[in-house]
């Protein structure tokens, strides 16, 4: 993608990205976690 072509939908993939990431590093987290919780 060009660089400031389109700053709002670069803006949205941004915040997309984002939320993937905390979503993803969540799942991470709860995927090490929730084992050894009920272990």
């Amino acid at each position: 993608m060009l660089a400031g072509a389109r700053p709002d939908i670069e803006r949205a993939l941004d915040r997309a990205s984002g939320t993937m990431h905390l979503i993803s590093g969540a799942g991470i987290r709860i995927t090490i976690t929730g084992p050894a919780r009920s272990a």
